[in-house]
């Protein structure tokens, strides 16, 4: 590979790496606050958690929060179209508390 070749790969790593890596973003389209409360689980993917909604059992994805897998939580958020966690529904956390 020469300079140049190399010098545009680098180039596309450092503007497209991190768009692709950013927090989840808000999805375009106007979306309704839920309120989840579960148990949070570790996902596939290192970097997020899921929690799994104790009475409709659905699971939602989102970055990794500071409460440890097993901890229940109560959790406000909106769905997102893209988010680097993919099992379950991705979520955006606006709140997340500890619960008995």
């Amino acid at each position: 590979m020469n300079m140049r070749s190399l010098a545009v790969a680098l180039a596309l790593c450092f503007t497209i790496v991190p768009a692709v890596l950013a927090d989840t973003k808000p999805a375009a389209k106007a979306t309704s606050t839920i309120t989840i409360v579960g148990k949070l689980q570790k996902a596939v993917e290192s970097s997020c958690q899921v929690v799994r909604e104790d009475k409709t059992k659905k699971v939602y994805s989102f970055k990794k929060s500071k409460y440890k897998n097993g901890t229940r939580v109560k959790i406000t958020a909106r769905a997102v179209d893209v988010s680097i966690c993919q099992q379950g529904t991705p979520i955006a956390i606006d709140k997340i508390v500890k619960v008995k």
